[in-house]
């Protein structure tokens, strides 16, 4: 498994990846560390762990409403389309999706926390 080193505040965190997901989690981790400058020109006093999880909050935040607004996309959809089955298996693919963008924020969290 690669091994990245992600620069975060002028400090570098070495983070495992599935191999082929280097440049995704490259992304990610750039996604990141910008939020944390963001927050640290607002915040000079700050702690690096508080401006790293005020910025995990602030993901967090985007995560849920996005979450949100695909639901309600899918719920105008559903009441659009009639028949009970079709519903069912609108809004089982809606909770699949959710459930996998969670699993892959929470499994990206934990390697950054490491």
């Amino acid at each position: 498994m690669p091994i990245l080193e992600i620069k975060i505040r002028d400090k570098l965190h070495q983070v495992a990846c599935p191999a082929g997901e280097e440049d995704h989690l490259k992304g990610l981790a750039s996604f990141f560390a910008d939020k944390v400058e963001e927050l640290s020109a607002s915040y000079p006093n700050a702690s690096d762990t508080t401006l790293y999880m005020m910025a995990a909050l602030m993901i967090c935040d985007e995560l849920d409403e996005t979450k949100k607004k695909l639901v309600q996309s899918q719920n105008e959809k559903i009441s659009n389309q009639s028949g009970a089955s079709n519903k069912e298996e609108v809004e089982n693919a809606v909770a699949k999706t959710i459930d996998m963008v969670t699993e892959h924020i929470e499994y990206i969290a934990s390697k950054l926390n490491k």
